[in-house]
């Protein structure tokens, strides 16, 4: 199996990171973050970091995110 790639072309930056509290007002199901927020830097287009099929896009407002 290969390695998994990141899920932006070029550079990306890190917006929020693993383990950090909430904004103010806001509150994580789990206390903390619990993932890692990327934005890509030269390319906003997600792309696949492997093999499958996309099921479902979108937003979600239970706090999932996009």
């Amino acid at each position: 199996m290969k390695g998994l790639t990141l899920p932006y072309e070029g550079k990306i930056r890190v917006t929020k990171l693993y383990g950090t509290l909430p904004p103010k007002g806001f509150a994580y199901a789990a206390g903390k973050h619990s993932g890692i927020d990327l934005v890509g830097v030269n390319s906003k287009q997600v792309r696949a970091i492997a093999a499958g099929t996309v099921i479902r896009s979108g937003y979600d407002p239970s706090g999932w995110g996009n």
